[in-house]
Parts: C-alpha cells; structure tokens; sequence
C-alpha cells in the first residue's frame, strides 16, 4: 500500500543520522551491500565537494521535514498493529477513522518535501551528471559491468577466453532479457560483441573502454535503447535517482564518509 511505504519512509527518516555521527555497521549482508550500491551511485554523479555538502544538507532537510510528531507516532502503532493482527492494510487505515487525516496529511507533506528537496538537487547538477545518473538508473547500467569483466578476461590464454566469452554471453542475454523482454541480442551476437573488443590493442580498447556499454546498448538492449532517447522516460529516470540519493536511509552518514575519504589511489 502506498500510503504505508510512504509514511515508513517518514519513520526511518525521522530518526536518521545527524551530522557528524558515526556511521553504525550494517546488521545484515544486505544492508551492507544496499549501502556499497548507494556509494555506487556517488561515485557515477561525480560529485563535487561543493555538491556532496549540498547533498548533505538536503538530506538532513528532508529528514527534519519527516520528523514524525507524537500524534503520527500513534496512528503509525496503531496502523502498524492493525496489520498484524491480520487486518489488510486498507482495512487497517479505513479503521483509523478520522485519524486517518493525520497519515494522509504526513504523506504529503513527505511527498512535497521530496520533490522540493529533489528538484534543488537537480538544479545543482551538470547536464553531464544528469546523463550518468540517467544511465546509472536504468537496465543498461549492468552493461558497464560486463565491460569491466572483459577488461579483466581479455588477456587470458584463449581457451580461458572461450569459456569465459560463452558464459559472460549467456549471462548477458539472460540479463537483457529480465530487462527487456522481447527482441535482443542473441548469445552468438553477444559473442561477437565480446570477442571485437578483446580484438582491439590495448592502448584503443582503453580509450573506448568508457563508451563500449554505450555502443553494445542499441544491439543488447534495443528496448532500453529506444527508451533512453524518451524525454520522459529520463525525466522520470533521474527523478527517481535522486530522489534515492535523498531519502536512503544511511545517506547522510554515507555522503559524509564520501567527504572525509581519500582518494583512491
């Protein structure tokens, strides 16, 4: 129900980190893999100090925007145990009766927090972090990785190269398929793709190494392709984005570790 994932939302939020507290570990694997997608995500904004605190201070606006009052705190334990008890989650709201006002006005106070805070974050961001961010949100973003997998597998001894070209095929088409259903690359063109770029001197397949994905997207990928020069389909797409920049629950305390940390060398 979206009212209720909304409104968690505010809930996590409202007792988010603050500035300058400790990063607490991860209680789960998950977790801590959720967290090195999220530092994924920093690293393809190419974000500036300038903007990392920007970022930061939205952040915590958001978070003081969320922050749930006693009086949602109640009609959150109450929803919350009217679901347990076996009730549907539009059961359990209708029998909030006039309380429900309380959810439905928090709900929108998050939704207009989160659009106002997103929409000052893309005000801050260049037409080239925007187009990474478009990228790095959509199905051909596992396409980078498939590149990075052949940077390290194109110097193998060719019997090595073949099993590695034929199960990185597979395994391609199959993710092309999950993300695009219908017309798409087969194993043997994939195959191609792969066995041309392990063809290439190493001093021109580095040089073309950033824009590969780009150029096997249009024959891997045809749909998402086609989706990606939509207008709207991107507008959405960085929408969405930023909006987790914003609103993932370890942001903040992540941003500042992104912050305080040295360059990789």
């Amino acid at each position: 129900m979206r009212t209720l994932a909304l409104v968690a939302s505010v809930l996590v939020l409202s007792v988010g980190m603050g500035v300058g507290q400790e990063l607490p570990e991860p209680r789960q694997l998950q977790e801590a893999l959720d967290d090195v997608g999220y530092a994924e995500l920093l690293k393809a904004a190419q974000l500036t100090d300038d903007q990392l605190s920007a970022l930061h201070d939205l952040q915590l606006r958001l978070g003081m925007d969320a922050a749930v009052t006693p009086d949602l705190a109640a009609v959150l334990t109450k929803l919350l145990a009217a679901v347990l008890s076996g009730m549907s989650p539009q059961e359990a709201q209708a029998a909030l009766g006039d309380q429900q006002q309380v959810l439905q006005q928090a709900q929108q106070r998050w939704q207009q927090s989160l659009k106002s805070c997103s929409d000052d974050l893309l005000k801050q961001l260049s037409a080239e972090q925007q187009e990474a961010l478009v990228w790095f949100g959509s199905p051909a973003h596992a396409l980078d990785g498939a590149v990075g997998a052949v940077a390290q597998a194109r110097g193998a001894p060719d019997a090595q190269w073949n099993q590695f070209r034929q199960e990185a095929s597979r395994a391609i088409s199959d993710m092309a398929s999950q993300a695009s259903p219908g017309a798409g690359a087969t194993p043997e063109q994939i195959v191609q793709l792969l066995d041309a770029a392990r063809a290439l001197d190493d001093a021109t397949f580095e040089a073309q190494r950033p824009t590969l994905a780009h150029q096997w997207l249009p024959t891997v990928m045809p749909a998402i392709s086609q989706r990606l020069q939509d207008p709207q389909f991107r507008q959405q797409q960085l929408a969405q984005v930023c909006q987790h920049l914003l609103a993932y629950p370890r942001g903040p305390a992540l941003v500042q570790a992104k912050q305080e940390a040295a360059p990789a060398q």
